[in-house]
């Protein structure tokens, strides 16, 4: 099985969606049928370095930096 198929698409809410990994239930993105060109990423899922700067921090705690 790729890892592509062990996503897991779910509509929390007309419009929502959030996709997790089958095998260990971890969120790896969000998604909201208003803003189609975007995704909510899980910046933990990543293993590599991030090149990119953010764009917004937003409700957190801790964050990238």
């Amino acid at each position: 099985m790729t890892r592509a198929e062990k996503l897991t698409d779910f509509e929390s809410s007309p419009a929502v969606g959030r996709v997790f990994c089958s095998v260990c239930g971890s969120r790896i993105f969000g998604r909201h049928d208003a803003i189609p060109d975007t995704i909510r990423l899980r910046i933990g899922t990543l293993d590599t370095p991030v090149t990119a700067r953010p764009a917004a921090h937003i409700f957190v705690g801790s964050k990238a930096e």
